[in-house]
Order: structure tokens, then sequence, then C-alpha cells
């Protein structure tokens, strides 16, 4: 993953895979670490993300209801058709915002 600011948005560039075990407990942890750190407006940009596997989207689904619940905002960006499908399959794509342009996302937040 790799971190970025722009104004009040924290950025997180996903990349590879999120699967069971050190992955999707790493993927988890370095996004509430960011949000401990101060960051409550965070864009997470999926266009990297190859693969995800039911343990990374139970990752996605806890870093949102822990983010949200303590004030933030958690938004998506551009997910892959892969990702894509598998929010909707299991229904938690409705959970999230989900952005197709960076600019407009981060403006969403109130802060660009």
């Amino acid at each position: 993953m790799k971190i970025r600011h722009s104004g009040g948005v924290t950025i997180i560039d996903v990349i590879g895979t999120v699967r069971f075990g050190p992955e999707s407990n790493k993927f988890r942890d370095e996004i509430l670490a960011e949000f401990d750190k101060g960051s409550k407006n965070i864009l997470l940009n999926l266009s990297g993300l190859e693969r995800i596997d039911s343990s990374g989207l139970g990752s996605l689904v806890a870093v949102y209801a822990s983010i949200t619940r303590r004030g933030g905002v958690v938004k998506l960006l551009n997910p892959g058709p892969r990702v894509m499908e598998l929010l909707k399959v299991t229904n938690t794509a409705g959970l999230f915002e989900i952005c197709k342009d960076e600019l407009a996302a981060a403006a969403g937040f109130g802060a660009a």
C-alpha cells in the first residue's frame, strides 16, 4: 500500500492482493493506523488491487465499520471488475460511496 495526502484526505493506494492471513491483517491494521493518526477522511484507491478474498473483504468491511463508528468517512476509488463483482455478490457495495474520479472524490469529503 502507498499512502499519500491531499488536503484533508488520506488516499491509500491498495496494490496487489488482500487475502486471508497476514495480507488481510496488514491491510486492516495500516488503514486503521492512519485513522488513529488523525486521518478522518480516507479514500481507498482500489485500481491496483488485483484480487481480494472473503477475508480481505471482511477486513474492508471491518475498517469501514470501525472508522465510520468513530466519525470518519471511507470511500472507494476505482475498484476493478473482479473487486466490484465481489462487492455486488456479497451485498457490500451499498456500504460504500464508490467513486471513479480521485479529484471529485477528494472534493466530496469537503477538502480538496
